[in-house]
């Protein structure tokens, strides 16, 4: 640490760009440095905004098809690593999984933080896999070349364009390596119970657990125990317990940004996660004990959770033969604070049966609210931690007034009925009151 004066500039670690004036000769060395000082202002503003995707890179199977593939097709869009680099993807591509021979694959790069040459990992056996985009470059074109000092004649050429763009890898999440290791005794060893099982409830069991894996979930819990034992609040989660500033091909670098995780299953894809690992860009977190409760990334992976619910149950409606046996504790070891909940009806035959679907859970049965409670319902319950499924906790289950009398009166075009479940623990908001609730859609008051 050095000792400064007041106005003295402190110039040490600083960006060093070309100093122009006339009568200097410029070399190639002297425009890199002043490209550099450019890629450095641009990297620390986009620091400043925050890792993560800012929009598109949504990953699925070409066609539509949920598993069964080892083609991914990837949207366009942008995201930026922890170093600041934006990643834009201008079209929307497919990406193939399996090698195209037994030759050895280098990823180019020409970023300064990600020069080290990394061999490509593909899937191979069996496992789950984080996909990742980072940077990549190459050069294109031809321009000619002088001798030095210049006397007008051509000696050679050279590259004439450095093309900027991105690439994508995998990094596999062992079962029982440091991905999972924050998972408590029990619910590790759930996930290696359903992990060899291929019926739809294991499997979904399985993608829910490594999904909270992912989220942090568990080792969230050991802040709120005790917030002045752990001292370093931003490493929980999967994602961070393979993270590394070493660049090593089998764990995951600042030059990374992670967008779905995939599990490989007898060399194709069983099922497809975006939002396990795909966070919108949060700034770093701040080590302290409050942070765990206020920080951008805490609230960023709390509407994360609810997404990927939402993507999980979809999966469940397009390949379930029948979703009026399903049960949440069969399906699920961990629920959202808040989610919609399609239902079976008479004029529609696509949804769960709540009761099922809930049983074995304490619930409430259905109350009705207006619509313009639900997008303050759904911001409250951002503010709350998912649970466990089978903690048995109390579930508030909602009917939209105008979504029941659409139905009913046969406005609904498709007819689609659906419930919002919460926690228990986010405030009950269906309590009637006078000159706002409905007679003929109404509930009794609970204190």
């Amino acid at each position: 640490m050095s000792s400064q004066q007041l106005l003295e500039p402190i110039i040490g670690g600083g960006i060093h760009s070309t100093n122009f004036f006339n009568g200097r000769r410029l070399t190639a060395e002297d425009l890199v440095r002043e490209k550099m000082a450019n890629r450095q202002h641009e990297r620390l503003l986009g620091q400043a905004v925050g890792d993560g995707v800012v929009y598109g890179l949504d990953v699925g199977l070409p066609g539509g098809q949920l598993t069964g593939g080892t083609t991914l097709e990837i949207q366009k869009g942008l995201a930026i690593n922890r170093n600041g680099d934006a990643l834009y993807l201008p079209e929307t591509i497919t990406l193939s999984l399996v090698s195209p021979s037994d030759e050895a694959h280098i990823i180019k790069a020409d970023f300064t933080d990600c020069r080290k040459v990394t061999p490509i990992e593909y899937p191979s056996n069996t496992g789950v896999y984080v996909v990742l985009i980072r940077p990549a470059a190459d050069l294109s074109g031809s321009a000619p070349m002088s001798s030095i000092p210049d006397d007008g004649s051509i000696i050679g050429c050279g590259k004439s364009d450095l093309v900027e763009g991105v690439q994508f890898r995998t990094v596999k999440m062992d079962l029982n390596g440091p991905a999972f290791e924050g998972l408590n005794s029990d619910t590790k060893t759930k996930l290696l119970e359903v992990s060899d099982k291929t019926d739809d409830a294991s499997v979904s069991m399985f993608r829910n657990i490594v999904a909270h894996a992912c989220f942090g979930t568990e080792e969230k819990e050991k802040f709120i125990v005790d917030p002045f034992v752990v001292t370093d609040f931003s490493s929980y989660g999967s994602i961070k317990r393979l993270s590394t500033s070493n660049n090593s091909p089998n764990e995951i670098t600042e030059c990374d940004v992670p967008i779905a995780v995939m599990r490989w299953t007898d060399k194709k894809i069983s099922y497809l996660d975006n939002w396990s690992v795909r966070r919108c860009p949060t700034k770093f977190a701040t080590d302290w004990s409050l942070s765990f409760f206020i920080e951008d990334r805490v609230l960023m992976e709390r509407k994360a959770i609810i997404y990927q619910f939402r993507e999980h149950l979809s999966t469940i409606i397009a390949e379930a033969a029948s979703l009026d046996t399903i049960k949440a504790v069969e399906y699920f070891y961990y629920l959202p604070p808040i989610g919609i909940l399609p239902i079976r009806t008479d004029s529609s035959g696509i949804g769960f049966n709540y009761s099922v679907f809930f049983e074995g859970i304490t619930y409430r049965e259905p109350v009705y609210i207006e619509s313009a409670k639900f997008g303050a319902l759904i911001r409250q319950a951002l503010m709350y931690h998912p649970f466990k499924v089978q903690d048995k906790e109390l579930v508030w289950l909602y009917s939209v007034i105008e979504n029941r009398r659409a139905i009913d009166s046969g406005e609904s075009i498709s007819g689609r009925d659906y419930l919002i479940f919460t926690s228990g623990n986010v405030p009950y908001i269906a309590n009637a009151r006078y000159d706002a609730s409905r007679w003929n859609y109404s509930n009794y008051g609970r204190v």
